[in-house]
């Protein structure tokens, strides 16, 4: 089989129609080399080969429509994921492609139909034949079976692990694999029926004449029959061993690939902390501008009135002889005293003394009659009014200067927020991730003691049966 060119549309993060990758089919430069940092779709480039060829992939999300492609479907409506495959086996050019459509309901639900595989190559006259429908999946376990493909499309990061499998040969899974395309697999049937017929050979022989034959034959039996048992269980471990290996080897290269989602949860928690404190201080801000706003906007608004009266008031300054804090019940009660504060006698009644006629006049500049005394006071009310809305817009302007800055600064911060999010989204609990390769591994321990432990038995049963055969 040489691999010629792939082509991906709509495929997990592949939106849209990718151009077709082609891969070298030089009988000396013979090698492609696809590059790519964390995230960019090199795993899952590998993994179109096998859904292409056998509708299967390891990811844990069976969906493989582009996301992207999937927010943006409207209800009802329809997209289609493809990989077109070409390829040259046995001389032929083969063109494989597989489809798979999606459906989205009215609620938003995304569905998916039945993949459809075809199979196209140029017949002997040149033209184009398709594969019956019947026949597609025969037609790939000939061009490669499916147990073999795991050797075929792998992560960077199985080499090594598949590597190890092969030099201790545990790989049972790559062992019938390469049977199989070999065709030794009726080889093999033929070796288990000869095994069969020798030991039934065996055990039609007559040990009834000598009773101590008999009994090491028994026993040997019983010896090959407990052997045979921890062989088969011992081939169950290495199978088993092997796959928890290979969940080993998954779950470290997830755990790196995600390893940054604990620190972007964590900034992702700080951006949303410091959205609330912006949306805090803006209803803040807008309540503080409207407090001001209530409290100065009249004295602000009246600044001119108040400044032309305090104007033409100015005038009146010469209408004050009132005495501050001077009322007219104080006057009637020196009066009626007959005695000043300081000590001058008041001789009320017409004439009166001088001190009387003073205190009489003294009633005209006094509230309520004071017209002095009020103008003096509206005065002070003016200043006071016009000193409060001076700093009106200078205190407004501060505090919408916030408001104004909040759109900005909140219009980046949820870009962000909504980034780290999607980031998020398909990257997996890195704690998680932890635990099952903690229990994998414990696992895989667990399986070694069992294995040694089975040896050991198997040691001392090979033990008690060798001076048998003896």
């Amino acid at each position: 089989m040489l691999l010629k060119s792939i082509q991906l549309t709509d495929f997990r993060q592949f939106k849209g129609q990718q151009p077709p990758i082609y891969f070298s089919t030089d009988s000396e430069k013979n090698v492609t080399i696809i590059l790519g940092d964390n995230g960019t779709g090199k795993t899952t480039l590998a993994q179109a080969f096998t859904w292409c060829l056998y509708g299967k992939t390891d990811f844990r999300d069976k969906l493989v429509l582009c996301k992207s492609t999937a927010q943006e479907m409207t209800p009802n409506n329809e997209a289609t994921v493809k990989v077109k495959l070409v390829l040259k086996h046995k001389g032929k050019d083969y063109t494989i492609t597989r489809e798979q459509r999606y459906t989205k309901s009215s609620t938003g639900a995304l569905r998916p139909n039945q993949a459809v595989l075809s199979i196209a190559h140029k017949g002997d006259d040149g033209q184009q034949e398709f594969v019956d429908d019947t026949q597609t999946e025969f037609q790939i376990k000939k061009i490669l079976p499916e147990d073999l493909a795991r050797y075929f499309f792998f992560n960077g990061e199985r080499l090594d692990a598949m590597k190890e499998e092969i030099d201790k040969g545990k790989s049972s899974e790559f062992g019938k694999a390469v049977r199989g395309i070999l065709g030794l697999g009726a080889f093999q049937e033929a070796l288990a029926h000869l095994k069969s017929v020798i030991k039934s050979y065996d055990n039609s022989f007559d040990s009834s004449g000598d009773s101590t034959i008999a009994r090491y034959k028994a026993e040997i039996d019983k010896h090959e029959a407990e052997i045979e048992k921890i062989n088969a269980r011992l081939e169950e471990i290495s199978n088993e061993e092997t796959l928890a290996h290979d969940k080993c080897v998954d779950l470290a290269v997830k755990i790196k690939e995600n390893e940054r989602s604990q620190h972007l949860a964590k900034e992702l928690e700080r951006l949303i902390a410091k959205r609330k404190g912006l949306e805090t201080t803006k209803t803040r801000s807008i309540s503080q501008m409207f407090q001001v706003f209530n409290s100065k906007a009249h004295d602000y608004f009246s600044k001119r009135l108040v400044r032309d009266a305090l104007e033409l008031l100015s005038k009146a300054d010469k209408l004050d002889k009132g005495i501050p804090d001077i009322h007219q019940r104080t006057i009637e009660y020196l009066i009626q005293r007959g005695e000043c504060l300081c000590g001058t006698h008041i001789e009320s009644g017409e004439p009166g003394n001088k001190a009387y006629r003073n205190l009489k006049d003294l009633e005209n500049y006094i509230p309520p009659q004071s017209v002095g005394s009020e103008i003096s006071n509206f005065i002070d009310q003016c200043k006071l009014r016009a000193s409060n809305g001076e700093n009106l817009y200078g205190d407004i302007a501060d505090k919408y200067s916030v408001v104004r800055d909040f759109e900005g600064e909140y219009a980046n911060l949820v870009s962000d927020i909504n980034a780290a999010n999607d980031t998020l989204k398909d990257m997996k609990d890195v704690g998680e991730l932890q635990r099952e390769k903690m229990r994998q591994e414990a696992y895989l321990d667990e399986l070694k003691v069992e294995s040694s432990d089975l040896n050991q038995k198997k040691g001392r049963f090979d033990n008690q049966a060798r001076p048998l055969h003896n």
